[in-house]
């Protein structure tokens, strides 16, 4: 059986907390199934999702593959090229990630690349651990390159949102 590697993460880890994984769909560049697997490997505990339902090559099978990995799963579709603050629930699901992050758990969000959506939250996240959008914006696109792909998604995040954890 051929074993697939972990899918390409870029990390962004914190000293005394958890960390945040930047990530293209799941599944995309091989066996969904055994990418989950390794994903779950590296320390993932939870997978935010910014893709909508019609972008998930098989949506039953995604939903599968965290089950069977104990993954827990947070959807928030984005339209691509969107930002989370047209999404009502996102103050929550937020508020929930900050959580985890804060006690030490390891947040992957993706959506279909892992640039654009992925990026705007990985830096509004990084906004709530300090950062100013600027030093968040640089340190995303720095261990992810190319993220944040639009005028719309940067001034989005210099908007601030960030209401800090510490």
């Amino acid at each position: 059986m051929h074993r697939f590697p972990a899918p390409h993460l870029s990390r962004l880890d914190f000293p005394d907390a958890g960390g945040i994984a930047m990530m293209q769909c799941p599944g995309r560049a091989g066996n969904l199934v055994e990418e989950v697997a390794a994903l779950k490997a590296t320390g993932v505990d939870l997978v935010l999702s910014l893709i909508q339902d019609t972008e998930y090559p098989d949506l039953a099978a995604f939903a599968a593959a965290m089950d069977l990995h104990r993954l827990e799963w947070v959807r928030m579709p984005l339209v691509p090229g969107g930002v989370p603050g047209n999404v009502d629930e996102w103050p929550d699901i937020r508020a929930r990630l900050i959580v985890r992050i804060a006690k030490g758990g390891v947040v992957a969000i993706h959506c279909w690349g892992g640039l654009g959506r992925t990026g705007v939250v990985a830096a509004d996240l990084l906004m709530a651990f300090g950062f100013t959008a600027d030093e968040a914006i640089s340190h995303v696109r720095e261990v992810r390159p190319g993220t944040i792909e639009s005028q719309e998604q940067e001034l989005w995040i210099k908007r601030g949102n960030s209401d800090g954890v510490r």
